[in-house]
């Protein structure tokens, strides 16, 4: 996570303000101090103890325990921070590479999310059929929930939290769990972005490592584990920073 927000800091420009929310339910005050030493002039970063709202959804939901509801953050983030109309989530396994406003900028009009495909999914015929015939989703219209634009004020509008309820208390998805329900959730108001803001390691990559804007180790590709990881050495980069 450190490594991600670095990347995010040292690609910030000045005439922008960024506030950078970590959700979290168990992160040290040592820990947070370590991380907020990283804070500059125009960026902020404030931690989130999302504990008590997850306790209010376990109630809704048939889950164990709340802290497997950590799994899905995305669609609590629109009622939790009612101030905002839209924010950008980003999974703590990516690097950036450009200014994130430029990512946070594009217009979503009245579609719940923007994101770009999930690789994987068009490209490996198993998660394809798997999506057309348990989801009912064209594999070339399955978003990764890694790195998404939500439109809040269209998740408010549309209920989504409470559909998301509705829909896990129905039907159990296994394979990518949060990402299946968002992708149901969000079919057909989807804004696809430039896929650049997303480049996935776990499937085959279209362009030049170098016109990557964000780089996602998904899945099992972390360089963290791998030696060998594919553009691991990005990640190395911010990590000595």
């Amino acid at each position: 996570m450190m490594v991600t927000i670095r990347s995010i800091i040292a690609n910030t420009t000045k005439n922008h303000q960024y506030r950078l929310y970590i959700l979290h339910t168990d992160i040290s005050e040592e820990n947070q101090i370590m991380v907020k030493r990283m804070e500059i002039s125009n960026c902020q970063i404030a931690f989130v103890d999302v504990t008590s709202e997850l306790r209010k959804i376990e109630k809704k939901i048939s889950l164990r325990d709340y802290y497997t509801a950590t799994t899905y953050y995305r669609v609590f983030i629109a009622d939790m921070f009612p101030e905002y109309d839209k924010v950008l989530y980003v999974d703590s396994d990516a690097v950036i590479r450009e200014d994130i406003a430029n990512l946070y900028q594009y217009e979503l009009g009245k579609n719940y999310i923007g994101a770009v495909r999930d690789q994987l999914v068009v490209q490996t015929d198993i998660y394809g059929d798997y999506v057309e015939k348990v989801l009912g989703i064209s594999r070339g219209a399955y978003f990764n929930a890694g790195v998404v634009l939500i439109n809040c004020e269209q998740f408010r509008k549309g209920h989504m939290l409470q559909k998301f309820v509705e829909l896990l208390n129905t039907y159990t998805f296994v394979v990518a769990q949060d990402q299946d329900y968002l992708n149901i959730l969000c079919k057909d108001n989807v804004l696809w972005v430039d896929p650049r803001w997303n480049v996935q390691m776990m499937g085959e990559i279209s362009f030049s490592s170098e016109q990557a804007k964000l780089i996602h180790y998904n899945l099992a590709a972390k360089p963290w584990h791998y030696k060998e990881c594919r553009l691991g050495e990005y990640f190395w980069e911010y990590a000595k920073q």
